[in-house]
């Protein structure tokens, strides 16, 4: 019986991204909808509301059956990951949680340095996360303590969100505020390699921001990585030297295909690039400023959310709307999750659908 498992907080598969000490947001109103030639019809399959934001809620695929419901003592702001028979979870006051993955009930609780801002990584019988103050941590994942740190030496002003460790062989690869990424030993935490994606540019704190919060990908030998206000880069995953950068600024995300890479930046707009040179293939700019999730790739779609509650399905080769959907009142946060023919979409208010297409 497959399971999905989602945190009733900000993400189904990644934590939430907001941007720390800025003020009012000032973002232009979002585009208006556009009509579109229906080439695709999602139907739901079920929907499901869990619980406020301190619980962990497993769900069965077929038909959003609830198995368990885990409260927490904290607000939950990264997770869930699945490994080892468990579920690991992280909080806005620095803790990690291991879950037992067939009760719910609570293996162990550890107390970090500052809030959990990566969903954690779990491999080599250690969990790793990122803390906002960017320190690397490696847990044992028999007991929750530390293994090893890293310590990242990162700008006045970041993005409060951040990426999931990658695993590579014996390494884990991880994104930095500082528009760094680094290669660490999983076993010891010895640096490998580390690549500059980006710069800080222009003089304000905030013009400085290039942070990676965007989960990069592992694709063949390539990592692929996405900075806010940086750029978009294909590294070497043994050297860590870059192929190709090209700029682009997103904290949501990518998505990889055989032949493609498709980004969502800053400002809504769609991209889709040619995965050996960089080279753009298409722009999409109808959904400016609608705040979209990361893509995730679905059949020949990819799938992506928006801040308004919609789903939209986009034309891998051309970038157009084939599908769309009204999902929820609440902003969806985290990319959805795609299983076979299936979706699953979580909104903010703890809303999670399925739909086939």
């Amino acid at each position: 019986m497959k399971k999905i498992y989602a945190l009733a907080a900000c993400a189904l598969l990644s934590s939430c991204t907001t941007i720390s000490g800025i003020g009012e947001d000032n973002t232009p109103a979002p585009s208006a909808l556009m009509n579109y030639q229906s080439q695709l019809t999602p139907t739901l399959l079920w929907s499901r509301s869990t619980n406020p934001a301190q619980t962990v809620s497993i769900f069965d695929l077929s038909n959003g059956m609830v198995f368990w419901k885990s409260p927490l003592k904290q607000a939950l702001v990264a997770g869930p990951t699945i490994g080892n028979q468990s579920v690991y979870v992280g909080d806005n006051e620095g803790g990690v949680w291991a879950l037992n993955l067939n009760s719910g009930k609570a293996e162990w609780h550890a107390t970090l340095s500052d809030p959990i801002v990566s969903r954690p990584l779990v491999s080599n019988g250690k969990v790793f996360v990122r803390t906002l103050d960017g320190t690397v941590w490696a847990l044992k994942n028999v007991d929750g303590s530390v293994a090893w740190t890293a310590a990242e030496t990162i700008p006045t002003m970041v993005l409060s969100g951040g990426s999931k460790p990658v695993l590579m062989g014996n390494n884990i690869v991880v994104g930095s505020s500082n528009g760094k990424l680094t290669a660490y030993d999983a076993a010891t935490g010895t640096v490998k390699w580390k690549s500059v994606i980006a710069e800080p540019q222009g003089p304000s704190d905030v013009e400085k921001m290039v942070d990676i919060v965007a989960d990069p990908k592992l694709s063949g030998s390539a990592i692929y990585v996405v900075t806010y206000q940086g750029n978009l880069s294909a590294v070497n995953a043994q050297t860590g030297q870059v192929l190709w950068q090209t700029p682009v600024s997103s904290y949501s995300g990518l998505a990889v295909s055989t032949n493609a890479i498709f980004v969502t930046d800053a400002k809504g707009r769609v991209f889709a690039f040619d995965r050996k040179t960089g080279k753009q293939i298409w722009k999409q700019t109808y959904l400016e400023y609608r705040v979209l999730t990361a893509p995730t790739i679905m059949g020949n779609s990819i799938v992506i959310g928006d801040g308004e509650g919609v789903t939209h399905w986009l034309s891998q080769s051309t970038g157009e709307t084939v599908a769309r959907v009204n999902v929820s009142s609440s902003p969806i946060k985290s990319a959805p999750l795609v299983s076979g023919n299936n979706v699953y979409i979580l909104s903010r208010n703890g809303l999670v659908s399925a739909y086939t297409a």
